[in-house]
């Protein structure tokens, strides 16, 4: 790395910004454009106006390959375009307040710069920045900069990137692993069986890796359990594409709805148990309503739940018989009382319906 003034007219904007979405494309006006509507630009414009660029906020540039001269910004693109839309690039400055006529631009023909010679020796830099630090990015955006990196480690020759890269970015095997999971499946979705996935990666690729960490959603669409590399590639490529597909329906904008059929990231543990019972998804593909299949998961649970009850209280008793001199059972009394009493109201609720089945 070596620090050094640039011409504002030699700096680019990066196309391979994490932040921009993959459907933005690369001409240089239409990333500035985007970034201009998504990245709150004015108050960066109003320090540059009163303050001038800071020197100790440099931006980080890697030399264009296919350009004498010009650097790519690596890091520092919010700063980058609101500078180019100062010096009107997009035709009149949008910032409310800024006359044109007043400015002295001459401050920022040269910007201070670090640069480096290849995107890999910033990486950790910008993983600990943007994923770990104070300016994150988005779920999707972090994702996609932590799935380059595993592709980066895995095209050369690294039998473990999911742990090298959590070990880049103060993380763990099984977070990179799981990110990487998520969006390389809804890549595939996208480009494999033309699914439109635009709302999940970017309103609610959240609740898709939520989606991507139940077991019950994993086996129902036929990934498994991967947990190498290759695994991962192999299970992606066999998953079972209509589940997969009826799965990113249901998360994604229904027809005439402002809403997903599974609409609460919390609910999205009983969607996978909805999935893996044939009654329950039956009635979601038939009535098109989570709450009714919803109701027939949960009835079905009751002897499960009842089980676990009475196993819970199984080991109580266990732990109080092992350490009856240590407890004072005084505050023991009421609870355990009303304990009783709920166990006797179930008992009759259960006979009484047993009673009426037997009618």
């Amino acid at each position: 790395m070596k620090q050094q003034t640039i011409e504002l007219s030699d700096l680019e904007l990066d196309p391979k910004n994490p932040r921009l979405p993959e459907n933005v494309g690369t001409d240089p006006d239409e990333v500035l454009n985007y970034i201009y509507q998504h990245g709150a630009l004015d108050e960066l414009a109003y320090s540059f106006i009163d303050n001038g660029f800071f020197e100790a906020e440099r931006l980080i540039v890697l030399p264009k390959r296919s350009g004498e001269g010009k650097f790519i910004v690596v890091e520092g693109n919010r700063r980058l375009a609101t500078l180019k839309i100062l010096h009107g690039e997009l035709g009149t400055i949008p910032f409310t307040g800024i006359d044109d006529s007043d400015l002295d631009l001459s401050r920022f023909d040269r910007i201070p710069c670090i640069i480096v010679e290849d995107r890999v020796e910033v990486d950790t830099y910008l993983a600990y920045r943007h994923i770990g630090g104070m300016k994150t990015w988005s779920a999707e955006a972090r994702a996609r900069f932590t799935q380059q990196m595993v592709n980066d480690l895995a095209n050369a020759g690294d039998e473990s990137p999911f742990r090298s890269v959590g070990k880049q970015i103060g993380s763990n095997a099984q977070g990179i692993r799981n990110s990487y999971l998520a969006i390389h499946v809804l890549e595939h979705a996208r480009d494999e069986l033309g699914l439109s996935t635009e709302y999940l990666h970017y309103d609610r690729f959240g609740v898709w890796i939520r989606c991507m960490n139940s077991s019950d959603i994993r086996e129902y669409v036929g990934i498994g359990k991967p947990t190498t590399f290759e695994e991962v590639q192999l299970s992606v490529s066999i998953l079972n594409e209509e589940r997969l597909r009826e799965v990113v329906s249901d998360l994604s904008l229904q027809p005439g709805s402002r809403k997903p059929l599974v609409a609460d990231s919390r609910d999205i543990t009983t969607y996978g148990r909805i999935l893996q019972d044939e009654g329950a998804r039956s009635a979601l593909r038939q009535h098109g309503d989570f709450d009714v299949a919803r109701q027939i998961v949960d009835r079905r649970s009751i002897p499960s739940r009842i089980t676990s009850s009475a196993n819970s209280i199984s080991a109580i008793m266990d732990e109080l018989n092992a350490s009856s001199v240590d407890i004072d059972p005084e505050p023991l009394l009421a609870p355990s009382e009303k304990l009783f009493g709920t166990a006797r109201s179930l008992r009759a609720v259960v006979r009484d319906l047993a009673d009426d089945t037997n009618d």
